[in-house]
């Protein structure tokens, strides 16, 4: 395997000692301008029940946490060893009962229909076996009304990367839009920023 070939397999599923140690700690620094845009567009309230797929390294939910102390939070990620991980360094808030942790697929998600308020993933999309699908299954956990924001760089500059060739599923902003639209969400809305890795978009729409 070559090295941009291993740095994507840990890109997609964070595992071992350097998926552990190092690629949850690259994740969260290189996802912060990322999770801010998407906390943005979540406008968090104590009444909520949020759900993030895909929490890597669990700074997103952290912040969310930190923010709004009633509210619920949720995690699915489908690394066993991100799961382990995050466990240990939000223990306080599973032993409080304020944060859930599952090892889970985005298309196979562990929890009742409408479930949730607020939906949330960042830089996740590009591993998603159908997008469609999975993107199905959020609505099934969402409560009617309820919000999904999607987060990922743009297609153009993700292409860009060496590491994007291996196993990397890319979009543009209107690619997701249309599919959001045809699995049924409604008054989306794309916000656009920019990081080091190059432009990317952040997609909101309702149940």
């Amino acid at each position: 395997m070559s090295i941009p070939e291993y740095i994507a397999s840990q890109l997609r599923k964070p595992n071992g000692f350097i998926g552990r140690v190092l690629i949850s700690r690259i994740l969260n620094k290189a996802n912060a301008k990322m999770n801010n845009v998407t906390l943005s567009s979540l406008e968090l309230k104590d009444s909520d029940r949020v759900l993030e797929v895909g929490f890597g390294g669990g700074a997103l939910l952290t912040e969310m946490a930190r923010l709004k102390s009633k509210a619920v939070f949720y995690g699915a990620d489908f690394s066993q060893d991100m799961v382990a991980l995050c466990q240990k360094r939000m223990h306080g808030l599973i032993s409080e009962g304020r944060l859930k942790l599952d090892c889970a697929s985005v298309e196979n998600l562990p929890y009742e229909t409408e479930t949730f308020t607020k939906i949330c993933s960042v830089n996740t999309i590009y591993f998603w076996e159908d997008c469609n699908e999975a993107i199905k299954e959020l609505k099934r956990v969402l409560k009617k009304n309820g919000i999904l924001v999607l987060t990922f760089g743009d297609k153009v500059s993700m292409s860009e990367q060496t590491v994007t060739n291996h196993g990397f599923n890319l979009y543009t902003s209107l690619e997701v839009q249309q599919v959001m639209e045809e699995e049924g969400f409604t008054n989306i809305q794309i916000k656009q920023g920019q990081d080091s890795s190059g432009s990317f978009y952040s997609l909101t729409g309702a149940k």
